[in-house]
């Protein structure tokens, strides 16, 4: 399982599985798939798991089966991956273009691009509004 980032550098979720693990680990597919994806997954160390049903194992599942199933499908298949690559694709060539045009800008000697190769698109997304508002 690994998270959109546009440099391929993925977060390691699986430390979670490891015996003596103090990490839980959560997140969602709204930001990967679509903000309609309501799916969320938490990978639990092993020895947290009795503690976690016995407390908490009464919450109800609110998403269909249709949903997870076909969610299942997508995993299983590699599309998933295959998504995440023409993602990372189509955001680096966005955040290429943003430090473009900001190289290319008068505030070019003025300004310095620090975590090039960070993959917040929130800021990417941010910057790119910025810039369309305030086009001279």
């Amino acid at each position: 399982m690994t998270s959109l980032t546009i440099e391929q550098k993925r977060v390691d979720i699986y430390p979670s599985a490891k015996p003596g693990s103090p990490v839980i680990y959560l997140n969602t597919f709204s930001k990967t798939i679509a903000p309609s994806i309501r799916i969320s997954f938490m990978v639990l160390p092993r020895r947290l798991l009795a503690d976690f049903r016995q407390k908490l194992g009464f919450y109800a599942c609110t998403v269909s089966a249709f949903e997870q199933y076909t969610l299942a499908q997508f995993l299983s298949g590699g599309w998933y991956e295959k998504h995440l690559s023409r993602m990372r694709k189509h955001y680096r060539q966005k955040r290429d273009a943003v430090i473009a045009a900001l190289r290319q800008s008068p505030l070019s000697p003025h300004a310095a691009i620090a975590e090039e190769d960070a993959a917040n698109l929130k800021t990417v997304g941010d910057i790119m509004t910025y810039l369309a508002a305030h086009k001279n």
